[in-house]
């Protein structure tokens, strides 16, 4: 399980509250998605699920995390410059498990992910990878590290069709817990089932978020039946005010 208690957020620079008393539970089998604008916190809020200290450089942060007995697996928005300059073999050597995986199971991972089977022991630089196999790399490392969690900051970024193709599948069969942040709708509609919505109302004064467990089709529609009702209520509701203005004028 992961939960999150009462996490607000406030951006250290100029004091705007990204996020405010957020509460949040998932569990094994959970799909969950971020959605939202730019700057609506969706990253920081990922930086600070996987390890708080990744966002409090930044902002100013209140609230609880509960993960016991999880693993995290996280996927950065971008490939961290430190890791550009390694080679894949330096790069998955830092792995945990690494070394303790055989040629049969390295070579099942390669045919599973569409790279050659010595991709692993390439003295190619990281950063030289296409952006599809910069996430493929990044994916399987983090599963080699068996983690109970994944958490992926916009991994269909900068990809070819087939690596997107994978990444559904990747989600799609996952047992346990999936947390991802995408703006591709078709990914989003195909995988999660439960979609988080952060956002900035008020001339982006407030905070503001929606967690429903839905599929994405059906919030949008549902979301956009809400707005018609109150675009309605708010043109009955001058329309009423206007007729009152009317009378008492007469008056």
């Amino acid at each position: 399980m992961l939960q999150i208690k009462d996490l607000t957020i406030t951006h250290r620079k100029d004091l705007r509250i990204i996020l405010e008393k957020f509460n949040m539970v998932l569990n094994a089998g959970d799909k969950a998605v971020i959605i939202g604008e730019e700057g609506n916190g969706k990253s920081t809020l990922m930086k600070w699920i996987y390890d708080p200290e990744l966002a409090e450089e930044y902002t100013e942060c209140e609230g609880e995390r509960i993960i016991t007995g999880e693993v995290m697996g996280y996927l950065p928005q971008e490939l961290p410059e430190a890791d550009k300059a390694k080679t894949l073999y330096e790069y998955f050597s830092e792995s945990s498990f690494f070394f303790d995986k055989n040629p049969k199971e390295l070579s099942e991972m390669a045919i599973e992910f569409s790279v050659p089977k010595d991709f692993f022991y390439s003295d190619q630089n990281m950063g030289s990878l296409s952006g599809g196999e910069k996430v493929k790399a990044q994916l399987m490392r983090i599963l080699m590290d068996n983690p109970t969690v994944l958490l992926l900051d916009e991994p269909s970024n900068d990809i070819d069709i087939s690596t997107l193709e994978l990444l559904e599948k990747v989600i799609n069969e996952w047992k346990q817990i999936v947390l991802f942040i995408s703006h591709d709708e078709v990914l989003i509609e195909n995988t999660a089932n439960v979609i988080i919505h952060l956002e900035q109302i008020i001339r982006k004064t407030k905070s503001r978020y929606t967690i429903v467990r839905d599929n994405y089709k059906n919030y949008i529609e549902r979301r956009a039946r809400d707005y018609e009702r109150q675009e309605q209520q708010a043109l009955n509701d001058r329309r009423e005010k206007k007729i009152r203005d009317e009378k008492y004028k007469k008056y």
